[in-house]
C-alpha cells in the first residue's frame, strides 16, 4: 500500500484514492445541558483506473488534542446490530467523488468538560470524553474486513 501526502494538510493519497476530510472550522458549544450537532466527514475520490466500494460505516474517527495528541476513544459499543446494506457500500467509479458525511452530538457534561458522541459501525456508537475548549484536530481510519485488507488514515 502506497501512500502520499495531497498539497491539502487534510488529504491523503493511497493507491490512487484521494482521501480528503471534511471537517468545520469552528464548533461552538453553547448552554450546560445542550446538544449541539456537529457534522464532519470525508470526500473520497477515485483516481485508479478501476471501480471500487468502501465500506462507509468502517470509517471511524479520530480525535487530536491541543497538542495533537492522538485521544483514546471510548466506547466503540455496539446498542444494536444491523446489517450493511447496499448503499452502505457504495460503487466509487475511476474519477468520481463520494461525500460521506456524519453527525454527532457535542455537549458538556460537566461545568468544565463535554464530550462528542456518533454512531458506529452498524447500530453501536462512540465518544471521546473529558475534552475541553481548545483547537482539536480530526481524522478518520478505515479498515476493510474483507479478502483484500486496506487500512488507511485520512
Amino acid at each position: 500500500m502506497s501512500k502520499s501526502e495531497s498539497h491539502h494538510s487534510n488529504a491523503v493519497e493511497v493507491d490512487g484514492f484521494r482521501f480528503e476530510t471534511l471537517v468545520p472550522r469552528v464548533v461552538h458549544v453553547h448552554k450546560y445541558e445542550e446538544e449541539n450537532p456537529v457534522q464532519f466527514g470525508f470526500r473520497i475520490t477515485n483516481q485508479a483506473s478501476s471501480p471500487y466500494r468502501f465500506e462507509l460505516q468502517r470509517f471511524l474517527p479520530e480525535l487530536s488534542d491541543p497538542h495533537r495528541r492522538l485521544m483514546k476513544i471510548n466506547g466503540l459499543n455496539r446498542n444494536t446490530s444491523t446489517e450493511a446494506e447496499e448503499s452502505d457500500i457504495p460503487l466509487i467509479m475511476p474519477e468520481e467523488s463520494l461525500e460521506f458525511l456524519m453527525t454527532a452530538k457535542i455537549s458538556w457534561y460537566k461545568k468544565d468538560c463535554f464530550q462528542l458522541l456518533g454512531q458506529a459501525i452498524y447500530g453501536g456508537f462512540w465518544n471521546f470524553y473529558n475534552l475541553k475548549p481548545g483547537k482539536y484536530q480530526v481524522r478518520f481510519s478505515y479498515e476493510n474486513q474483507k479478502s483484500e485488507k486496506r487500512n488507511i488514515i485520512i
